[in-house]
């Protein structure tokens, strides 16, 4: 039943993000994944604590995959999301302790 329902399921077809962004990506940033402010804000602000750049972009329209279920099917204005990208601290500094 299990195996039956897989094949039911539709693969994503999340575009290329190399090809939308190629200087992040030459930079070394990794997408880790897509929001709407302020949670996306704060998981920015979590990866920064482990040490982690963090780089928020606005969404591009041909950056969503068809089958997105948020601002691709007027759940709202694109511009209230964000794409999240990190990398690793290019100073090798340490995370800062939590206050």
């Amino acid at each position: 039943m299990k195996k039956q329902a897989s094949k039911n399921r539709k693969k994503s077809t999340t575009p290329d993000l190399a090809t939308l962004y190629p200087d992040l990506t030459a930079e070394g940033w990794e997408y880790r994944g897509c929001g709407e402010r302020p949670q996306v804000e704060e998981l920015a602000d979590f990866y920064a604590e482990l040490g982690l750049e963090t780089k928020l972009m606005p969404v591009r329209k041909e950056a969503i995959p068809p089958d997105c279920l948020g601002c691709s099917k007027g759940r709202g204005d694109v511009r209230r999301y964000r794409m999240l990208f990190t990398r690793e601290n290019a100073s090798g500094a340490p995370p800062l302790p939590p206050a």
